[in-house]
Order: structure tokens, then C-alpha cells, then sequence
């Protein structure tokens, strides 16, 4: 993904591609312009991009000035080199699954870091203790909700 917003940027990739001539293009000297023309402007960018491997692109651009990310897919993402530097997927047990990866926090504080406790719950995997212990239902009246099959359990 590549995200031109300023002409600053535009002039970067512009260069970056060995096309200055794009900048003065007629078609393409606005970002109006370049909203205007835009399928013929993907038409010439995508062209120049397919000669790259994605990453390698990315770090071209971004080194260039120009706003880039590789698009990646949830596997990709498990195994991009940033986020395993952040440590942000935690690995955890799912009751059906077994061990899998989850997306961690957004942040990371410090001085209090915190962790994930617990993998995605089963439809209702946690209905006895929420009900028994959470709320202080008796096992008559866990019975009657799940006899007139208010609850699920898994």
C-alpha cells in the first residue's frame, strides 16, 4: 500500500520510480489531478511495483520518504519482523484448537506490562462459573434457564 499525501511525497515516489516526468505530467501535477487520472496512474505504478518483492519495495519507499506497508495476510502477519520485535502475538491455549497465536495489546506500558490471560471462549464455555459464581445462581436455577434452553453450554 502506498499513501501520497503531500507533493513532497508525490515528488519522492515520482523519483523513487525513475519517472521525474511524472511530477510536471499534466495528468498527474495536482493530487486533484491524480484523483482525476487515477486508474492511469495505478496502471503506471502498478507496473513499476511489480518488478519488486513487497518488502523490499516497502523499504525502498519508506526509505525514499514515501508512506508504504506491506499488505499482509494473518499468517504473514505472524511472522513480520516488527511485530515479533514488539513481542505483540502471545501465545495461547484455545479449548478446541490447542495453542494458537493471538493479537496482543496495542501498548505497552512499562512500568505495569501486561499480557493476555486467556484464549476466545467457547459459546458458552464460562456460563457455570459466570452463573454459579459470578452471579450467585443456585443449581436449581441453572437448571430451569438451561430446561427452558436459555443457556448454551460447550
Amino acid at each position: 500500500a502506498i499513501a501520497v499525501t503531500s507533493e513532497e511525497e508525490w515528488g519522492a515516489l515520482c523519483g523513487s520510480m525513475g519517472m521525474p516526468e511524472l511530477r510536471t505530467d499534466p495528468r498527474f501535477g495536482s493530487m486533484r489531478k491524480r484523483l482525476e487520472n487515477s486508474e492511469e496512474l495505478d496502471e503506471i505504478i502498478s507496473g513499476w511495483t511489480s518488478g519488486f518483492e513487497s518488502r523490499e519495495l516497502m523499504e525502498k519507499l519508506q526509505g525514499a520518504g514515501v508512506p508504504a506497508g506491506v499488505v499482509q495476510s494473518q499468517s504473514e502477519l505472524w511472522n513480520d519482523p516488527q511485530l515479533a520485535h514488539l513481542d505483540f502475538f502471545q501465545m495461547l491455549e484455545h479449548t478446541e484448537c490447542g495453542p494458537m497465536p493471538y493479537d496482543g495489546l496495542q501498548f505497552q506500558l512499562s512500568k505495569t506490562p501486561a499480557r493476555l490471560r486467556w484464549a476466545q471462549a467457547l459459546v458458552g464455555e464460562h456460563n457455570e462459573y459466570v452463573l454459579r459464581e459470578v452471579v450467585g445462581l443456585t443449581d436449581d436455577e441453572i437448571g430451569e434457564l438451561a430446561a427452558v434452553e436459555a443457556l448454551e453450554f460447550s
